[in-house]
Formats: C-alpha cells, sequence, structure tokens
C-alpha cells in the first residue's frame, strides 16, 4: 500500500474478516460463497502492505481445500443422500445395532457431494476470511487497541495468532535452504529435517518475547482502591450472568424475546463499567495509537450490515440461502446477498478511491 494512503484501523479490519465469516457460516449457496471468496482475494490483493506475511493467506487457503476434501472424503466414506444420482458403489460394512443410524459404504450420489462440497466451502471461506485479515493487519496492531483491562489476554491471544504464521514462514525458509543445497523438499525425510528447527525457532522466539516483556515491565500494575476492585469484580460477574440470559432470552423459542434485550443492554453496561475501571491498574500507554477515520467506520458499519442482510435474507429467501440438493439446480441470488457481497468488498473500494 503506498504510504500516502491511509491505513485503517486495527478494528476495522478484524471486523471486516468477521462479518466476511459471520456471511459465509449462514449460507451453503456456492453462488454467493464464491463471490465471497473473490471479494477476499481481491481486496487481499488490493490492500496488501509492503513486507506483508502474503504467504499467511496461502497457508489459510490450502487448510481451507483441505477441509472441503476432508468433507467430501466423509460423505463418500459416511454414505450420501439416498435417491439421488448415483456416481458410484464403494463397498459397505455392517455395523452393530447401538450404530443403527450409521451408513459406511455404499452408493455414493451426485446430491450428496455437492451437499457436502457446500458444507466445507462456507467453512473454508470463513478461514479465508480470517486468513486475509492476519496477512493484512499484524496482530500486534489488534494488541495496541485492546482495552487495558484485557490486555494479558490480548497479549496471549496475539502469541498464539502469530505462532502460525510464524512457523509457516520458518518452514519456507528453510525449504528455500535445502533446495539451494539440493536436497529433498518434500516427504517423510525432508519433514524429518525441517520439523525440528521449526520447533527450535519457535522456542527461541518464545524465550525471546519473554525477555522483551520482562524488560518493558509487563504485569506491572497500578494501585487501585480495594473498594473500586469490588465494584469492577461485582459488575463483571452481574455482566457475565446477563449475558448468559440474554443468549438463553434470545435463542429460545418463546415469546418472551423482550428478556433476552433487556438483560442483554444490562449486560452491555456492567460489562463496559468493569472494563473501564480495571482498566485503572494498567500503567501501559500507546504510541501512536490508530485513528478511527470515516473510511475504518464505513468498513465497521459495511461488514456488520453485510451480515444481518444475510441473516434477513434467511428468513425471506430460506431456498436461496440453503439450496435444497434434490433435485441440484443453479442456485439463486437475492438482493440482500448481493448487497452484502458488495459490502464485503468496502476495503478493497476505499484502496481505489484514496490511492493516488
Amino acid at each position: 500500500m503506498n504510504r500516502s494512503t491511509p491505513r485503517l484501523h486495527a478494528g476495522a479490519w478484524w471486523c471486516w474478516g468477521a462479518g466476511i465469516a459471520a456471511s459465509a457460516l449462514q449460507t451453503t449457496n456456492l453462488l454467493f460463497l464464491a463471490m465471497l471468496a473473490s471479494v477476499v482475494l481481491t481486496v487481499a490483493s488490493l490492500c496488501a502492505e509492503e513486507g506483508s506475511s502474503a504467504h499467511a493467506l496461502t497457508a489459510f487457503a490450502k487448510l481451507g481445500v483441505f477441509l472441503i476434501l476432508f468433507r467430501l472424503v466423509l460423505a463418500m466414506v459416511f454414505g450420501s443422500i439416498e435417491g439421488g444420482t448415483e456416481l458410484v458403489r464403494i463397498p459397505s460394512a455392517s455395523l452393530p445395532g447401538w450404530a443403527s443410524g450409521i451408513r459406511v459404504g455404499g452408493p455414493v450420489t451426485l446430491e450428496g457431494l455437492v451437499g457436502a462440497f457446500a458444507q466445507g466451502s462456507k467453512l473454508a471461506v470463513a478461514i479465508l476470511a480470517f486468513g486475509a485479515v492476519n496477512s493484512l493487519c499484524s496482530p500486534y496492531r489488534i494488541l495496541r487497541v485492546v482495552p487495558a483491562a484485557l490486555y494479558e489476554l490480548g497479549v496471549a491471544s496475539t502469541v498464539a495468532l502469530t505462532t502460525a504464521p510464524f512457523a509457516v514462514a520458518t518452514a519456507r525458509q528453510l525449504r528455500s535452504a535445502r533446495r539451494l543445497r539440493g536436497r529433498p523438499t518434500r516427504g517423510l525425510v525432508a519433514l524429518r529435517y525441517t520439523a525440528v528447527p521449526v520447533l527450535e525457532q519457535s522456542l527461541d522466539r518464545s524465550i525471546q518475547l519473554a525477555a522483551s516483556m520482562d524488560v518493558r515491565g509487563f504485569g506491572r500494575a497500578a494501585a487501585v482502591p480495594q473498594k473500586d476492585r469490588r465494584r469492577a469484580n461485582l459488575a463483571l460477574a452481574v455482566g457475565l450472568a446477563c449475558s448468559a440470559l440474554a443468549l438463553y432470552g434470545l435463542l429460545a423459542p418463546t415469546p418472551s424475546r423482550w428478556i433476552g434485550a433487556v438483560t442483554g443492554a444490562v449486560a452491555v453496561g456492567a460489562l463496559s463499567f468493569s472494563l473501564r475501571a480495571l482498566s485503572r491498574a494498567s500503567t501501559r500507554t500507546r504510541y501512536r495509537p490508530d485513528s478511527w477515520d470515516r473510511w475504518s467506520i464505513l468498513v465497521c458499519l459495511a461488514s456488520l450490515t453485510g451480515a444481518v442482510a444475510v441473516g434477513v435474507a434467511a428468513s425471506r429467501w430460506p431456498l436461496a440461502i440453503d439450496p435444497p440438493q434434490r433435485p441440484l439446480h443453479f442456485p439463486s441470488l437475492p438482493p440482500l446477498l448481493i448487497f452484502a457481497a458488495i459490502a464485503a468488498s468496502a476495503p478493497g473500494i476505499q484502496r481505489l478511491t484514496e490511492a493516488p
């Protein structure tokens, strides 16, 4: 990305990824999932910064392909939709009476494979979205905007999120070094001489990170009156309890949905008060914090609106959101799904309009 082009806020990037994942997980419409995957890849290519870890997106894409293939294998082994277009018949096995609901082997139908492909594709698109976020926005940037009360949890999450990309980069470097020396880079022999150095470098990186955090005074807390701590902990307990009640009230099939809305509002207020009070104990500072500009806010709103649009489309056009596998037909695309795909492309639009 050009230096004159403003960067999106880290929270906006992760909100964008979460919105695409939420949209993908609500549907098995292959046409819409293909549109979301195209949007993710296009945004990743347009908004890539200098020195960004593009290989992380490749690793997540390979993981998504593996999940799709694994889902297809499961559909073939444990049976497909009965009464469909039979493609092949594999040997079947009889199971004991306690596993009578499970079928192993038998006919493999086209409809069953299409359904399995759709189920695996929606998970693959969600993984691809978070892979794009991981390559476009460093987890260290999102750590800087985490509330002070959750800073330790944010550090642990950041270290966990950066472990996989770091291991992938290390493995690529080791394979390149072995290729230059004329040694094999595939198979069990290469894995034997690659796994141990990757693990060793990961452990060395953990030790260096721990030493760096210790030098910078990680975990240092300010003096907070005991009375304020008790109030914050009480508000935290109330917020968590109200969150559980709100989740039950919103998901339970009862007419009293207003209970979930009221307890949800109470939970938001209590948790906000608790986080604000507990943040006073943190003495960390932020150097050049990211700012929420108009494009960052617009990307967040567009991502959330797109996910909500898919939910609304699920209630109005259920057959378009989850197309039936029998009989097979080309999936339709309601206007709300088109709007959700356009909303997901907001970062790419920002890059095109702001670039010189």
